[in-house]
């Protein structure tokens, strides 16, 4: 099925200015990306640009709306850029109807037909499944008719059981998050997967989480590529722990 490729140092961190600097961080990001998708798929590298865009809500609703990054604003601003993907995460909203994505998507493309858009995690996927009463494969093959073109690997952390009903224990499990990916691969689509390391995780747990995409692969052979993610530790509820060591990200790469 392949041999998953690694991308290394290339660090997310979300890129909260406007204007050139939050694209700068986002041209940083998915170049990055870019070169690793295009060696593993052909065996040349041949970057292109592409613009990340801001999580569609970067916090809780407490009575006001959330804030919603306007999409449409930010790829007509770069209309004479040459620009190749739109890398969208979102936010988990209860109170949007699925129709809000769906043609989201239809109006990107209707801007730029060309252009490939890489959107939602395993983890928004099962949440659009969940409330708006449709199976994954439902939810799949609807974004994919309105536009959708591949997933991003967010959502992974660490597969691991112990670790991730104690950093994570809202999000959709592993074997939710596997089983989408899956089912988004024999649909046609190809996909990434994360982990996110240097938290709570025991080295057994990222051997696990490593060999758990790797049978996957196994499986239905449409990962891109395996982004291992340092943790952070400002601005969580994990900020007393230390950030990962230099050596520690040397071993996990």
């Amino acid at each position: 099925a392949g041999t998953l490729v690694t991308i290394i140092g290339l660090m997310p961190i979300g890129f909260a200015q406007s204007g050139a600097g939050e694209y700068a961080g986002g041209i940083f990001w998915i170049v990055g990306t870019a070169v690793v998708f295009s060696w593993f798929v052909s065996g040349v590298i041949t970057p292109y640009l592409a613009v990340k865009m801001l999580p569609d809500f970067k916090r809780q609703d407490h009575g006001g709306d959330p804030y919603r990054t306007p999409f449409y604003d930010k790829l007509r601003r770069r209309a004479n850029q040459p620009l190749t993907e739109v890398h969208i995460v979102s936010g988990l909203n209860p109170d949007l109807p699925f129709d809000y994505y769906t043609e989201m998507l239809r109006g990107l493309k209707a801007i730029r037909p060309s252009i490939h858009l890489k959107c939602f995690t395993a983890v928004e996927i099962a949440f659009f499944s969940d409330i708006y009463g449709m199976t994954d494969e439902q939810v799949l093959r609807e974004l994919m008719a309105a536009g959708l073109d591949s997933l991003p690997g967010g959502g992974a952390e660490i597969f691991a059981p112990r670790a991730r009903r104690k950093i994570s224990p809202d999000k959709a499990d592993a074997d939710r998050y596997l089983s989408i990916h899956g089912l988004a691969h024999r649909l046609g689509m190809k996909t990434n997967v994360t982990m996110l390391y240097g938290h709570i995780e025991t080295m057994e747990e990222r051997v696990d989480h490593m060999l758990r995409t790797r049978a996957q692969q196994d499986l239905t052979g449409g990962f891109q590529a395996f982004i291992p993610l340092a943790f952070h530790p400002d601005n969580n509820q994990m900020r007393k722990l230390p950030a990962p060591s230099g050596t520690d990200t040397l071993k996990v790469h």
